[in-house]
């Protein structure tokens, strides 16, 4: 009998170890939630969705890899919550995130993220804003003079022979194109960077002396630039070296991108830098 007793005691205990063993086994899932925002109330047409993706750029990597993606999720109205879930063993506390929307309807876009922000491990665990915008119809080309149907000519009607004097013509010079002022636009202001963290980055132009400083969010720096009406250069920086418990990552996601800065422009008093390939790499606020 008590051979009988501990055999069932080994066999429940056998089960129950493999039974822990397999929940251990199952990959651990995090939860990532916030809402998409727009400009404006929009009115929702029936079969409206929206697709998620989170990306992820690892330390010392210039591309970001999608961790997790989410498509054909109901879209209501703007604020839109959404919930995407992401393995948490593909998440680390290094490295930077992003978070891509779409809202499409019919295969057809009609919003994207206005601004790819880069996000810390530590902005993924609070609720995300995503600000979207409205995407850009391309231009109706001209159609094309050769393609058009020629009008069958018209008899001319006989008319009494006059002589008329030609006209005189007169050339006028085109308009020269329109100039910048780039000190206008862009000096005196404070520059803070578009961004979720808690210690913002900012830049400063000091157009008299012609150079920047600002701050990554940790440390502060100063360097030269070059501008030329749309185009701008930012080079010959020198910065502190502190190390701050929080913000490196963005920090250094924000210098580098500086140096690529090929571009640039302002618009509802906020500041543009694009890349040589007219990608936009950060975005600003004027304050």
């Amino acid at each position: 009998m008590k051979k009988l007793y501990w055999t069932i005691i080994a066999i429940i205990t056998a089960v129950l170890l493999a039974e822990t063993y397999a929940l251990y086994k199952i990959p651990k899932t995090e939860n990532i939630s916030g809402k998409l925002t727009y400009e404006q109330i929009i009115k929702v047409e029936p079969g409206t969705v929206f697709r998620l993706s989170l990306e992820s750029r690892p330390q010392g990597d210039t591309k970001f890899v999608i961790l997790s993606a989410s498509e054909n999720n109901a879209f209501t109205a703007f604020p839109q919550k959404f919930t995407l879930s992401v393995l948490e063993k593909s998440l680390s506390r290094s490295g930077l995130y992003q978070l891509r929307a779409e809202v499409v309807k019919d295969g057809k876009t009609l919003f994207i993220t206005r601004n790819m922000l880069p996000l810390t491990r530590k902005d993924l665990t609070e609720a995300v804003t995503i600000i979207m915008q409205a995407e850009r119809k391309p231009k109706a080309e001209p159609k094309s003079m050769a393609k058009s149907e020629a009008k069958p000519e018209s008899k001319p009607k006989a008319v009494a022979e006059v002589t008329v004097k030609a006209p005189e013509i007169t050339t006028e010079a085109s308009p020269e194109p329109v100039q910048l002022d780039t000190t206008a636009l862009l000096a005196g202001k404070y520059w803070v960077l578009d961004s979720e963290v808690k210690n913002k980055p900012y830049l400063i132009f000091d157009m008299r002396r012609g150079s920047v400083v600002g701050s990554g969010g940790c440390n502060k720096f100063q360097g030269g630039y070059k501008i030329e009406q749309h185009s701008l250069l930012l080079n010959n920086f020198i910065s502190t070296a502190k190390h701050c418990d929080t913000g490196m990552e963005v920090e250094k996601y924000y210098l580098t991108s500086l140096t690529k800065v090929k571009s640039w422009s302002v618009t509802d008093n906020k500041l543009y830098l694009y890349d040589e390939n007219k990608l936009q790499l950060l975005q600003f606020n004027s304050q």
